[in-house]
Parts: C-alpha cells; sequence; structure tokens
C-alpha cells in the first residue's frame, strides 16, 4: 500500500516530461487514484462480511499490480488516469481488510494500533521514490511501477493471518469524550457524523499535500523531474517522524482527542502561511509545507481509529468502509478543487498577456 500511495505522485513529473506536454496534464492522476479508491472501499465494505480475509488481501494486492502495470504501459495521460483509478480500487479494498483486522486485534485501543500500522505504510512509501529516481535516470520511469507491481504479486499467492481473536475492548460510545460531545447535540450517530466529516477534510488536505509533494518542488525550486520525485520521499519520511511520534503520545490515556486538535491547528496555521508568501517563496514554502505535514501525520489513524472503536469488531469492516468513503470522496473532490483553482491564474495570466501584446 505504501508503495501504491507514493509511487504515483512521484511519478508525475517524469511522466509529464515523457508526455512532452505540462505538469498540469497528468495532476489529474491523483483524483482518478480516489476515486478509484471509492469503488475499492465500498466494495470492501460488502465483502468484509462475506468473504475470507485472506482472500480479499490477495485480491486488493492483485488489483493494485494490475493498476501500477498499465500505469507503466501508459502512452498518455488518459491510460495513466486508468491505471491510477485500478490502483487505488485495490487499495481501497486493501485498507478496509486492514482497518477491521486492527479492531479485532487491537486491545488497548484502534487509534494507537493503526497510527503505527500507518507508519509503517509511510516508511515503505519513503522508499519508493528513490526507485522512481532510479528509474527516471535510466531512461524508462514506468520501471518503478513495475517494481512496485511486483512486490504485489509476490504476495498474492499466500495465505498470511492467523484466525482473529476475539477483542477485549469495548466500544468507547460513552468513554470518548469526542463522542460525548457529539452525542449529546446529535444524538450516538453523532460521534460517527463528526468523525467522517473530519476524515473528509482531512484526507483531502493530506491527498493535495501528498500528490503535489514531486510537483511542489518542481514548482518552487526548478528541480528536474528525477530529483522531484524526492519530494514524495521527504513527504513520507515527515509521516514516518509524525506518526511515530503520535505513537508514543498515544499511550498516554486519554491523548488521543487532545493531540488531534493540536495537529490540526498546527497543520492549518502552517498551510495558511503558504497562501501567504509569493510564488518565489521557494525554501520557506516548502518549509511552512513540512510542518504541515508533520502534524497531519497523525491525524488520519486518530480519526478512523476512533470511529471503528465506536462500535463492536463485528461492525468494524462496514463502519470502516463508510467512513473511509467519506473521506475517500474528499481525496478525489479537494484535489480536484485545487487543480482546477490553479489552473485559473495561469490561464488568466496567458489571456493578459496575449491581449497586452495586440494592444502593443
Amino acid at each position: 500500500m505504501g508503495g501504491t500511495a507514493a509511487v504515483i505522485p512521484a511519478l508525475l513529473p517524469a511522466l509529464a516530461a515523457r508526455y512532452e506536454g505540462e505538469i498540469e496534464g497528468v495532476l489529474p492522476a491523483v483524483p482518478a487514484l480516489f476515486t478509484g479508491l471509492v469503488i475499492g472501499i465500498v466494495a470492501g465494505g460488502w465483502l468484509g462480511r462475506r468473504a475470507d480475509r485472506d482472500l480479499l488481501v490477495s485480491i486488493a494486492s492483485g488489483v493494485q499490480a494490475a493498476g501500477l502495470i498499465i500505469i507503466a504501459a501508459a502512452p498518455g495521460p488518459p491510460a495513466l488516469l486508468i491505471g491510477a483509478a485500478i490502483s487505488g480500487a485495490g487499495f481501497g479494498l486493501a485498507e478496509v481488510v486492514g482497518t477491521a483486522s486492527a479492531r479485532r486485534a487491537s486491545e488497548s485501543g484502534s487509534p494507537k494500533l493503526l497510527t503505527r500500522l500507518m507508519a509503517g505504510l509511510a516508511a515503505s512509501a519513503m522508499v519508493t521514490p528513490v526507485v522512481v529516481l532510479i528509474a527516471t535516470e535510466w531512461g524508462w520511469p514506468g520501471a518503478a511501477a513495475i517494481v512496485v507491481a511486483l512486490v504485489h504479486l509476490a504476495s498474492v499467492p499466500y495465505r498470511r493471518a492467523a484466525p482473529a481473536r476475539d477483542n477485549p475492548f469495548e466500544p468507547t460510545v460513552l468513554h470518548d469524550p469526542l463522542t460525548r460531545v457529539a452525542a449529546t447535540v446529535t444524538g450516538r450517530k453523532g460521534g460517527l457524523v463528526l468523525l467522517a466529516a473530519a476524515v473528509f477534510c482531512y484526507v483531502g488536505a493530506e491527498t493535495i499535500l501528498a500528490g503535489w509533494s514531486a510537483a511542489a518542488v518542481v514548482a518552487t525550486t526548478s528541480a528536474p523531474a528525477s530529483i522531484a520525485a524526492l519530494g514524495t520521499s521527504a513527504f513520507w519520511l515527515l509521516m514516518v517522524a509524525g506518526r511515530m511520534l503520535g505513537a508514543r503520545i498515544l499511550t498516554r490515556p486519554g491523548a488521543a482527542l487532545p493531540l488531534l486538535v493540536v495537529a490540526s491547528v498546527v497543520m492549518f496555521g502552517a498551510l495558511l502561511v503558504t497562501t501567504t508568501v509569493d510564488d518565489e517563496g521557494g525554501i520557506p514554502v516548502l518549509v511552512a509545507v513540512a510542518l504541515a505535514v508533520l502534524a497531519a501525520a497523525p491525524c488520519y489513524g486518530i480519526l478512523l481509529g476512533l470511529a471503528v472503536d465506536q462500535v463492536d469488531a463485528e461492525r468494524a469492516a462496514p463502519v470502516a468502509s463508510v467512513v473511509i468513503t467519506v473521506g475517500a470522496v474528499g481525496g478525489a473532490a479537494l484535489p480536484a478543487i485545487a487543480s482546477f483553482a490553479s489552473c485559473l491564474p495561469s490561464e488568466q495570466g496567458e489571456l493578459l498577456t496575449r491581449k497586452n501584446r495586440a494592444n502593443e
């Protein structure tokens, strides 16, 4: 999963150069990835109660591999979008199955376990752009997608999980402060609604940070595409650091909600700073973005863990499916809006330039 999440955004600058187009032409691969994610998540919620967990993990790995192979062979942006959507579908299925398994296996609450698991995902994602760098220098960027696809294919034939044990950890409907507040205002299901809304906004923001990590290096430093791929490695390095720090803080009872609030405020403030720096901000912009990524790192595991802890283990898969779906919609919608908005200034500037030339 970490390889899939990292290889697509890391490849975008190199693929844009390969297609002899602008970077804006391949940025829609990010919302396409999350559109596929929605399909995989919905399928995971339905299949999670009807199929063997190991079989679902194998299917998820195979689907991700198929999408990555399509990306490697894509002759242009349309095929790239198709491959990204298929990869996202496999990723979504794997995420639902993994989240439900974490709820069943956790003995002290899901936020801490999921944060640790996602730190491992971030670690594998951190290494992937190095493969992109090597493949780009060799003249075939798509080879990086093939490498990740081979890792997925290697895991398809094997059964990997021991039978899940009963989880003694009780649902936190009456104990979690966030749920108590929401239940007072909106009823028992209010906590899940509030968490789902937070996941929508968070995943959209994280997707922009991750999906544009390599492109941001190009935009702010004019680095070549092969070096820009390391921007995605830097993103995932910060995610590893933030999630490991978050997991350490979460060992303290009742730390989930305060950590979530503080991290969200820091992330918002850092991103706000980037809007006050001009287009040639360069290093200051990258520093502010890095701080935002570091703060954002533990938030998803906390939000998702709090959500599945509201129900018993048997209902974890459908609940995880719903909440992750809402997040995936945010991951598809907010970057698409941002991509559209980012095109407007350049188009307007081009029109102004044409008018000025005509007047001259």
